[in-house]
């Protein structure tokens, strides 16, 4: 059996939207697809074009775009090519490079976690972790995540290159949750913001500060120019020292921004951290 060709379609200037991938590949000739025969990849994710995951399919470079570099194949069986892409595209267009998950950690006390990026399966392990979350914590999510519904949504459409959510495992059970978010378009588009969850049991452990680091190590490497975190003073008070740790800067404070379920307001703090050089520096 010779192996089938998809039809030519022809690939004009994208738009901003075009250039999400459903599924993300990491940089360089070696791809990556977290994703399952079926899936539907898509986007321009550092210059490869992608097509439906529906076995061996070799996918030859459309009219008029010159193919440069080999053509690679995915974990699931995909075949692309990498196109020429203009420099200006690719500033839009940055994919979080993934490849290095799953990973394994040592935490102060020697318990071994794995981190990796969240998948479709992990909505109702991820329900339960919320349920073990204090309420005073839980107030301050952007987010009602005791929702089930609001899981299954975040669960079902995943989208790596808007948010990259990293997972800690213990074992088969969830211990934190972190997530890296980019901001869309416009001025803002350089700069992502990163949230953290630890379980109860294992704060105090050096577990938020491993997925602060990690996904700080991604943003880096994605060519972001910072990312920024928001804390409530006097809640949040161990992860903003741990911020700051990292290299992090104050950026402003709002007093008396918000109120917590008592009716007791408190300052919205704000930090961000360079990447670059500055980042190169503190991570030395």
């Amino acid at each position: 059996m010779g192996i089938e060709d998809p039809p030519r379609r022809r690939l004009g200037r994208p738009s901003y939207h075009s250039l999400r991938p459903a599924v993300n590949a990491c940089y360089g000739d070696a791809v990556s697809a977290w994703g399952s025969s079926g899936d539907t990849l898509r986007g321009w994710p550092h210059g490869y074009a992608r097509w439906p995951v529906v076995g061996p399919r070799r996918v030859k470079s459309a009219r008029k775009v010159p193919a440069q570099g080999p053509t690679v194949r995915c974990k699931e069986g995909l075949w692309m090519r990498r196109l020429w892409v203009p420099d200006r595209w690719r500033k839009a267009m940055a994919v979080y490079p993934i490849t290095r998950y799953p990973a394994t950690f040592d935490l102060r006390d020697g318990t071994a976690v794995t981190l990796r990026p969240m998948t479709r399966d992990d909505g109702p392990a991820l329900a339960q972790f919320f349920l073990r979350i204090p309420e005073e914590d839980r107030f301050f999510m952007k987010d009602d995540v005791t929702d089930p519904r609001i899981i299954e949504t975040w669960a079902q459409h995943l989208d790596y290159d808007r948010t990259l959510p990293l997972l800690a495992f213990m074992g088969d059970r969830l211990i934190g949750d972190a997530a890296l978010v980019r901001h869309r378009g416009g001025y803002r588009r350089d700069s992502a913001e990163i949230r953290v969850v630890i379980d109860p049991d294992y704060r105090g452990k050096g577990l938020g500060t491993i997925l602060m680091r990690e996904l700080i190590t991604v943003a880096w490497d994605a060519e972001l120019d910072h990312v920024d975190f928001e804390m409530v003073a006097g809640i949040q008070s161990e992860a903003i020292e741990a911020v700051e740790g990292l290299g992090a800067l104050h950026a402003g404070t709002l007093t008396e921004y918000v109120k917590d379920p008592h009716g007791q307001p408190h300052d919205l703090v704000f930090l961000r951290l360079p990447l670059g050089k500055w980042w190169q520096w503190t991570n030395f």
